[in-house]
């Protein structure tokens, strides 16, 4: 039998929701899609755009190799943070916004290594409650 992927529950027990031709992972995550639309159309912020992925780590792998035959090269150890939200306050500022219901040991070490690779650009973690707290 066929199932829908919408209404589908995530790792988290978050129920995937689709909003404007796009499924989030979360009724909270869509909730803030439709705060930041009204915000736009209230003239608050420029722009907003939606899954944004940032490298935070990019090295060759230490023992890894792939390729054909024998030419081989090393493969490569990538850490990204696919952000849920990147908010341009004005053509030239933007912030990047993440919606967690629980933040993972996971999320902590990639929020640790944003501070390193991207100090100048603000993370903005939003919870569940409507707080936001800046990384």
């Amino acid at each position: 039998m066929y199932r829908s992927r919408h209404g589908a529950r995530g790792k988290y027990n978050s129920q995937k929701t689709p909003y404007r031709d796009r499924v989030y992972d979360s009724k909270g995550e869509a909730g803030y899609a439709m705060h930041l639309d009204a915000l736009k159309a209230a003239g608050v912020i420029h722009d907003w755009e939606p899954q944004v992925p940032y490298v935070l780590v990019d090295v060759p792998h230490p023992w890894k190799l792939v390729g054909r035959g024998k030419v081989k090269r090393p493969a490569r150890v990538k850490v990204t943070l696919i952000a849920d939200f990147k908010v341009w306050d004005t053509p030239d500022t933007y912030r990047v916004i993440d919606y967690k219901g629980a933040i993972t040991p996971v999320f902590r070490l990639k929020a640790a290594l944003w501070l390193a690779v991207y100090p100048n650009i603000p993370l903005l973690i939003v919870k569940a409650d409507g707080t936001e707290t800046r990384v």
